[in-house]
């Protein structure tokens, strides 16, 4: 996998990452305590609130987080074997 292509997978897991854990709290908040919306309209918009703010959440934390600059640099070598089968990487084709 090259490295453009690892950054991506790396930037789509944060954001996701974000976007699915961040709501989990306040929607255990809300449920314990009995507050619900009137409307299920509100309730989409409360949710869909959450999950963009998670998102951008999981999009700064991209940026700003010092164990993600390490893995954003690594590409691997070409003598290097996959955990897969034991097959060699698709960059060690000449």
């Amino acid at each position: 996998m090259s490295a453009s292509k690892r950054n991506r997978f790396l930037l789509l897991q944060s954001i996701s990452l974000g976007a699915l854990t961040f709501p989990t709290p306040f929607l255990i908040f809300l449920y314990l305590f009995n507050i619900y919306p009137n409307h299920d309209f509100n309730r989409v918009l409360i949710i869909l609130f959450l999950m963009i703010s998670g998102a951008v959440i999981g999009l700064v934390s991209y940026f700003r987080n010092l164990d993600l600059q390490k893995r954003k640099d690594w590409v691997p070598s070409k003598k290097e074997y996959s955990r897969f089968m034991g097959q060699k990487n698709n960059e060690s084709k000449p």
